[in-house]
């Protein structure tokens, strides 16, 4: 995949934002579901439908009751696509059917009323006709959206239904058992004409429908696509996401291009440790084109911070706003992640295995296309000396490369001037002594006060060696000299 299996959109967030935007119906579902990142020719489609979700937020500050209206409309909608495939193929539609098509026509016309009212642009956003469906289904114009196979469609319809009526009179009035019997035999004869004539009435009408089957197709898509603006607008509004900045990678070596994120977060975890009474830190992340590098101490929250820019990078290339104050993202060819989750384990693979034969792919990949490359805790399941090579090697490669390799460690001495190096601050500016005094207070909540305490945040530095914090951290956990 690429632009991350199923497993991996679910592990950085993206499937749970997508269950956050609630849309209203099926065909808005789908265009949720299915959203997939723009590609780079498609680089003004991106930016349309960044601009498109704007218009929904602008509208629906603006005008809450226009929201409202809309949102009533969307309740009502019913999906009835494989109607207008049944009259492609020649089929007759029964009474159902064209009552359902009789409805959504009227639907059309109240949304096409509605929408205007709200005043957002959006070219491609537009109705079609079908005014001429509703009035072919409501011959006696009665402007109400129940059908019937009205006496109005034929004379012989008509005249062969009040003879049916006068007849069950008749029957209704008749004490003879053989004289009823007579007439109900006549009124099988009756009854079987009414449904010859309803049928070719029935055909007549399918007929006349066809005709509008492809705007009533594109009204359909219409409404669904609103709907699934409108659902983004609620959320991205809700939540304050922002609109990114979408830049094109440029082949140029001699120019520094930057991945910026401020006050990034991601939801997902954000909500996780919400509902342990915990907050998330926003983190500041500027990646350059080559290699960044990010080191710090275990329990640093390294991987969230890798799986937060992935996150919002796919959020931003498939056309959604970014949980960040300000963000530049670029525009990429792929997003391909190497986490302690790859699927190759499953199907039997060491996790040194999986991250080899993934990492060949990635390596092919990114010697003909630009994409964001994130290699969390790469090597960790082979011994540190291999480890540590294996990881120099990938970083002297993907450095020379076009593009953004983002790649977490805990092996020492890998950072080098070439390429950008992070750190997670962690607990290396916190008064070790305090903090032990405070836990020995409280053994039974060390690990919260250790996570209370531990500075999530990340800043740029020039040291080539990553914090030893483990032991530190150990120790303060109860695991010392003394009690091996």
């Amino acid at each position: 995949m690429r632009f991350l299996n199923k497993e991996q959109k679910e592990k950085i967030g993206f499937e749970y934002i997508l269950n956050c935007i609630n849309t209203v119906t099926s065909v808005g579902t789908e265009l949720k579901y299915n959203t997939r990142p723009f590609t780079i020719q498609n680089f003004d489609l991106l930016n349309t439908e960044l601009d498109n979700t704007e218009k929904f937020i602008k509208s629906i500050t603006d005008n809450k009751s226009s929201e409202s209206e809309i949102g009533f409309y969307l309740c009502k909608f019913k999906d009835i696509r494989a109607t207008f495939k049944k009259i492609s193929n020649n089929y007759i539609l029964d009474e159902i059917e064209l009552f359902e098509i009789k409805s959504f026509s009227k639907l059309c016309n109240d949304m096409s009323i509605e929408y205007s009212k709200t005043g957002i642009d959006i070219e491609d956003i537009y109705f079609k006709d079908v005014k001429p469906v509703f009035r072919i289904l409501d011959p006696d114009n009665l402007n109400i959206d129940t059908f019937f196979i009205y006496d109005s469609y034929s004379d012989g319809l008509k005249e062969t239904r009040l003879k049916r009526t006068q007849l069950e009179l008749r029957i209704a009035q008749t004490n003879n058992p053989d004289d009823r019997n007579a007439l109900l035999n006549e009124r099988m004869e009756i009854v079987s004409k009414e449904h010859e004539l309803e049928f070719e009435i029935k055909k007549e009408l399918t007929k006349k429908i066809k005709i509008y089957t492809d705007a009533l197709t594109h009204n359909t898509n219409i409404i669904g696509y609103i709907d699934f603006l409108l659902a983004k607008a609620k959320h991205f509004k809700a939540t304050h996401a922002v609109k990114p900045e979408i830049a094109l990678v440029t082949k140029s070596k001699n120019v520094v291009e930057t991945l910026d994120l401020k006050k990034t977060y991601n939801p997902y975890y954000s909500d996780i440790m919400n509902k342990k009474n915990k907050k998330m830190t926003p983190l500041d992340i500027t990646i350059n084109k080559g290699v960044t590098l990010l080191t710090g101490a275990n329990m640093g929250g390294k991987s969230i911070c890798m799986k937060t820019v992935t996150l919002n990078v796919l959020l931003a290339n498939s056309g959604m706003y970014v949980y960040a104050q300000s963000a530049k993202i670029p525009l990429v060819d792929f997003i391909y992640m190497i986490s302690d989750d790859l699927q190759n384990v499953e199907n039997g693979l060491s996790t040194f295995g999986a991250e080899v034969i993934y990492l060949k792919k990635i390596i092919s990949a990114s010697k003909h296309k630009d994409g964001l490359i994130i290699l969390d805790e790469l090597a960790r399941g082979t011994n540190p000396h291999e480890g540590k090579i294996l990881l120099q090697a990938v970083i002297e490669f993907f450095k020379i490369q076009n593009s953004y390799t983002f790649i977490s460690t805990h092996f020492d001495g890998i950072s080098n001037e070439d390429i950008k190096h992070l750190q997670v601050v962690g607990i290396s500016k916190i008064n070790f002594e305090k903090l032990a005094q405070m836990i020995d207070l409280n053994k039974g909540k060390a690990l919260d006060i250790i996570q209370e305490y531990m500075d999530y945040s990340i800043e740029e530095t020039n040291e080539n060696q990553v914090p030893q914090n483990a032991l530190q951290i150990a120790k303060l956990l109860g695991l010392d000299s003394k009690s091996l």
